[in-house]
């Protein structure tokens, strides 16, 4: 429930821009630009509403931990880290050399 709270002011502002500019699809002459930018400014509505902020919120707390299921026939998938080591140490320290004379920096 943390997550949708801090995401849902983005999620709706993002769900209202998109709105409008389909909406505004409507104003033009052609008939299938209008029934597109209508039907494109209803399927955002009920995505950012009923969705995202009802369904996926209720289902993750009915399944709990299973909801973070991974199959096991989708382990051949790589794993991708964009975010860096999880630890704030380096994963390597750096090695001190033979011979190197310390620095001590007077501030």
């Amino acid at each position: 429930m943390l997550g949708l709270a801090k995401t849902a002011r983005v999620i709706t502002t993002a769900a209202l821009i998109m709105i409008v500019v389909f909406a505004s699809f409507v104003t033009n002459a052609s008939p299938t630009v209008k029934l597109i930018g209508f039907g494109m400014a209803v399927a955002v509505f009920i995505d950012a509403t009923i969705v995202r902020m009802v369904l996926v919120p209720a289902a993750m707390e009915l399944f709990g931990k299973a909801a973070w299921w991974f199959p096991k026939w989708l382990k051949w998938l790589p794993h991708l880290n964009i975010e860096g080591p999880s630890s704030a140490r380096p994963a390597h320290p750096p090695q001190a050399t033979a011979g190197a004379i310390p620095r001590h920096d007077a501030h």
